[in-house]
């Protein structure tokens, strides 16, 4: 699975996911959602579905699951954090009254919405293109399943604008890390950017981000 991808290899032995009010009290036979509601002191591991020499231990954290694998090495070569899923069909309706956050893609803590201009730090996929890496999270509202979600990202100097759309799983409101990948720059500083948001049907979201770029992200 590269680092770029959006779809996430579902486990066989996965079975139903664990309804959104349901708080787990103890290890699920699969790995859990990060950010999924539990209970204690849990801490659950699990082998990585890609590289089972690997370790993901989801912690209960205030309330809610956090993931961290135990891959040490160094620059780069190991697993990716869980990533959103694709699904089939996208939510085609109209939902009112729901709020639409847009925060980091860290598994290893609960969600929370970015900062105004806080610094995020880029990715560099499997082919080579920059990618700014976050989650979304729809409250207030009941969520659809599945979602389509375009994503953009506006660089507030050069007015320089990328996006993508693509259907999007969510998890009790709550997706898996998902990316947008950035224009190509080929000048080093710290870039001002609007990271945007539009969940077909539910809402939009913007959040003020900025991020280091290296000389070129050829």
């Amino acid at each position: 699975m590269g680092c770029g991808d959006d779809a996430a290899p579902v486990p066989a032995d996965a079975g139903a996911p664990i309804a959104c009010d349901e708080v787990a009290a103890a290890c699920p036979a699969a790995h859990p959602q990060p950010g999924g509601l539990c209970e204690g002191a849990l801490s659950c591991p699990y082998p990585d579905e890609v590289d089972p020499s690997v370790t993901w231990t989801y912690d209960c954290t205030a309330g809610v699951w956090t993931a961290m694998s135990d891959c040490m090495l160094l620059g780069g070569g190991c697993p990716a954090p869980p990533l959103a899923e694709s699904c089939s069909p996208a939510f085609s309706g109209m939902i009112s009254g729901a709020t639409i956050e847009i925060g980091p893609a860290d598994a290893s803590q609960p969600f929370r919405a970015f900062g105004d201009g806080e610094v995020v730090t880029p990715v560099v996929g499997g082919q080579g293109a920059a990618m700014i890496p976050f989650r979304v999270r729809v409250s207030g509202a009941a969520a659809p399943d599945c979602v389509l979600l375009e994503r953009s990202i506006a660089l507030t100097a050069s007015g320089m604008v990328a996006t993508i759309q693509s259907p999007v799983v969510l998890r009790c409101g709550q997706s898996l890390a998902v990316f947008i990948v950035l224009p190509a720059l080929c000048e080093p500083g710290v870039y001002d950017a609007q990271l945007h948001v539009v969940l077909q049907g539910i809402g939009e979201a913007t959040a003020h981000v900025m991020f280091e770029a290296p000389p070129c992200f050829d």
